[in-house]
């Protein structure tokens, strides 16, 4: 983990951003309260919500619908002609063709709702965004002088701009896809277990508590890597607005160099922290992938050695390591989703810290003009008990 601990020289003070400025407290990598108030803003669109989560539910039922017909079609009138014409009735050619036709309809049906599900679901994360940057914003016409002498513009369009991001990353991928995920894999493990071999199925379940410590062992590793890389890209873009902003001042005292070396090596720490997540998640993920297939491998043992115990059949064994395949397939998508949910918790900490900022007390609005009175030396105006300072000085008298 890289720490930037960079104390800016006296001729670099005018534009040095502290790092420090922007850390909050260190909070778990999934904060309930958070996701809560994510959740709260998604459920001001009911309909939209409600829509997105039954579309989500109907596909996952889909991709566990279309593997299992193609298993049985496999299984009935290709591997027993004889028996499947026997139990229903039908020629082998009838139920080859009755069993694509199912599939195509199944096929054609997963598309429509699948579109469906994309537009649903990108409305309601641009509603989402659109409310949070309103609010943002609004908020920040009633905080005081004082917030802004002492946050940067940059951090402040960060929070409106890659933090809610973020958000919207959790709202448009993070809820619908891991629902699907979930759905998906409890109906794959349903069919395991109950329409094939409840012994293998138990073995699956195995898997569990590998894929647990394998979460359990990044989830920290990300959670601090994922901040930080947020941390670097406020101090960038803080640095950037205020250069903006000051480049008067830059150009009248020639600190063109000065700050373009400050300027380069922000952008090295925060490349750096970029990689180090890269780095991280390139062992995620194939960590999850690797621990699939040696379960699915263990599985396959396991079937062959039932299989010729007379324990259960080779359809059995089809089936079962098709629904193995249908359950393992959403572990990746659910490891990818962790990492935008640990994202969006970095970026809705930070948006709604800005949010429960509380407004300072903004002056009275001023009451209608009063003449003053004239005396034979004029009007004369006279201040008493007015002062200034900073918070954190003494005041001054004015």
């Amino acid at each position: 983990m890289m720490n930037f601990r960079w104390t800016p020289t006296p001729d670099e003070v005018l534009t040095a951003v502290s790092p420090g400025d922007d850390r909050g407290a260190r909070i778990r990598p999934f904060d309930k309260s958070l996701t809560r108030r994510i959740w709260d803003q998604m459920a001001r669109y009911p309909l939209l919500l409600t829509g997105v989560v039954i579309l989500a539910v109907v596909l996952a039922g889909l991709n566990v619908a279309i593997p299992y017909v193609l298993t049985e079609t496999i299984r009935g009138p290709i591997g027993d002609a004889g028996g499947f014409q026997d139990r229903f009735g039908l020629s082998p050619e009838t139920g080859l063709g009755l069993g694509v036709g199912i599939i195509v309809l199944l096929a054609g049906l997963w598309y429509i709702i699948m579109r469906t599900r994309q537009w649903w679901v990108n409305q309601l994360g641009e509603f989402v965004v659109r409310d949070l940057r309103r609010a943002v914003f609004d908020h920040l016409q009633l905080l005081g002088m004082d917030f802004y002498d002492r946050t940067k513009v940059g951090r402040i369009v960060a929070r409106g701009t890659s933090d809610i991001r973020a958000i919207r990353g959790a709202v448009m991928h993070v809820v619908p896809r891991t629902l699907i995920a979930v759905v998906q894999m409890a109906g794959a493990l349903t069919f395991m277990l109950l329409a094939y071999d409840l012994v293998l199925g138990l073995a699956v379940l195995a898997v569990a508590p590998v894929l647990y410590m394998v979460n359990w062992y990044f989830r920290q590793r990300l959670s601090s890597r994922y901040r930080l890389t947020q941390e670097s890209y406020s101090i960038l873009t803080a640095n950037l607005a205020e250069s903006i902003l000051g480049i008067r001042v830059t150009q009248s005292f020639s600190r063109q160099d000065v700050n373009a070396t400050m300027f380069d090596r922000l952008c090295n720490l925060h490349r750096a922290r970029h990689m180090s997540v890269a780095r991280m998640h390139g062992l995620y993920l194939p960590m999850l992938d690797i621990a699939s297939q040696i379960f699915i491998a263990i599985a396959l043992v396991l079937g062959g050695w039932r299989v010729s115990q007379n324990a259960m059949t080779v359809g059995d064994l089809l089936g079962f390591m098709v629904m193995t395949g249908v359950f393992f397939q959403p572990i990746t998508v659910i490891g990818d989703m962790y990492n935008l949910t640990l994202q969006a918790m970095a970026g809705a900490e930070r948006v709604f810290r800005l949010l429960d900022t509380v407004p300072a007390e903004l002056d009275p609005e001023p009451s209608e003009a009063v003449s003053l009175p004239r005396t034979d030396q004029g009007m004369r105006i006279e201040f008493k008990n007015v002062t200034f300072g900073y918070s954190d000085e003494p005041p001054d008298p004015a």
